[in-house]
Parts: structure tokens; C-alpha cells; sequence
């Protein structure tokens, strides 16, 4: 048997301690193997015969000191100047006083200060004017039972002459638009249903008013609901 090499293993040696190697600085048999298992030049040395039993010896690294790099330094930026604020609002060429001035005047209207209207308050008033000659009929004429009439001032069912009023065309505009949307109708809840029990405080049989009409209380309906359920749930657990 050689020691120091995987037929050696094969014939028998397998532990460090039995090997005739173990403690010297030839590979024991264990070792012989692992190497020729995992190093391909030492197996193809193996199978040409040319193999010994030195153990192979591996320089130690040398460790590179690393250079640290020099640090940059920061780029100087430019000192900061300071804000300037912005110039006030020029009132060149306006009219105040009127709607118009409105649009430009918003603060520090100087006729606020010699006691004469503003440009604020003459557009408000120009507006509230606007909105009366509307609703007394002058102007454009109101197409009643459209949108378009609601938007104008028509916002009275009693007073609007068409047979769908304008704010029942804007409900039915809204209502269009959210049932495209995919938004369902929202259920009414009514007395003498389960729902009821859980939408309304009704808990007693002389207090709901379907009972009271000869029906069935909602808490009637109610008990009748859950005994079902758990009684189709003990069917389906059977």
C-alpha cells in the first residue's frame, strides 16, 4: 500500500490517525483523495504516474497596502446675494372703480382711500346686476328643462315651466354619469327587511313601523335571515 495517495484511500486507509503519513509533512491518504476529487492538475499527475506525496506549499499573500486617495477639495461657490423683493404692482392706465379694473386691481385700490368704490366692489356689483337681469328675463332666453338653464339661474322646481325641470335634468345628467362609471344605485332600505334591522335602530317588534302595519318587524326578519344561513352552513359542514 502507498501512502500519501488516493489508492491508498481504496485500499483501505481512511482515517487521518491510521495513515503513516499523519503528523509529518507528506499528505495522508484522506488528503490524497480530496486533493485528486477536487484539483485537476494533481489528478492528471495522478493518472500519469508522475505524483508524489509532498504536500503542495502556497505562498502567503502579500497584503497591498491601500493608498488612500486624496481627498478633493470643494469647488468655492459664489457668495450669495441677497433677495431682491419684488416690484409693487403698477396701476398705470387703469380705470379703477370699475368691473374691469377688477381684473388687475386686486389689493390697495387707491379709491378705498378717498372714499369712493372700489374695483372689487364694482365688479360684485356688476354681477349681482348681471344675475338679476337674467332671472328677470332680459337677454338670451332661458332653455328650460336642459343644463344649461340650471347653470343660468332656473334652480326652482316650481317656478321652472318645462315638463322636466332644469334641476331634473342636472340630477339625470349626474346620475347618467355615474352609471357609466359602473356605480350601482344606491339600494333603499326599508322596514320589515334585514337590511332594516342593520340600517335603522329598530330592535323592538312594537317599534317597527312595517309591524305596526301588519307585516313582519325587522328583527323578525332578521332572526330569520341568520337561522337560515347557519342552518345551510351545518348542512354544508355535514
Amino acid at each position: 500500500m502507498t501512502h500519501g495517495t488516493p489508492a491508498g484511500y481504496d485500499a483501505g486507509c481512511h482515517g487521518a490517525g491510521e495513515c503513516v503519513n499523519h503528523g509529518s509533512d507528506m499528505m495522508t491518504c484522506t488528503e490524497a483523495l480530496t486533493r485528486y476529487r477536487g484539483e485537476y492538475a494533481y489528478r492528471r499527475a495522478v493518472d500519469a504516474g508522475t505524483a508524489t506525496a509532498e504536500r503542495e506549499q502556497f505562498a502567503k499573500p502579500v497584503k497591498v497596502a491601500k493608498v488612500a486617495a486624496p481627498k478633493r477639495k470643494p469647488t468655492p461657490r459664489a457668495p450669495k446675494t441677497a433677495k431682491t423683493s419684488k416690484a409693487p404692482a403698477t396701476h398705470a392706465g387703469l380705470v379703477h372703480g370699475t368691473p374691469y379694473g377688477a381684473t388687475r386691481c386686486k389689493t390697495d385700490c387707491p379709491n378705498e382711500a378717498k372714499g369712493l368704490i372700489t374695483c372689487r366692489q364694482a365688479s360684485r356689483d356688476w354681477q349681482n346686476a348681471y344675475a338679476a337681469r337674467r332671472r328677470a328675463g332680459n337677454g338670451a332666453p332661458i332653455v328650460h328643462g336642459t343644463t344649461t338653464g340650471y347653470q343660468m339661474g332656473c334652480h326652482d322646481r316650481a317656478k321652472c315651466p318645462a315638463e322636466v325641470t332644469c334641476s331634473d335634468a342636472v340630477r339625470d345628467r349626474e346620475r347618467a354619469r355615474t352609471r357609466s362609471k359602473g356605480i350601482k344605485p344606491r339600494t333603499v332600505v326599508v322596514h320589515g327587511t334585514a337590511s332594516g334591522y342593520r340600517t335603522f335602530p329598530c330592535r323592538s317588534r312594537t317599534e317597527c313601523p312595517a309591524a305596526i302595519a301588519g307585516g313582519k318587524s325587522c328583527c323578525e326578519v332578521n332572526s330569520a335571515a341568520v337561522v337560515a344561513k347557519t342552518k345551510a352552513r351545518l348542512a354544508r359542514a355535514a
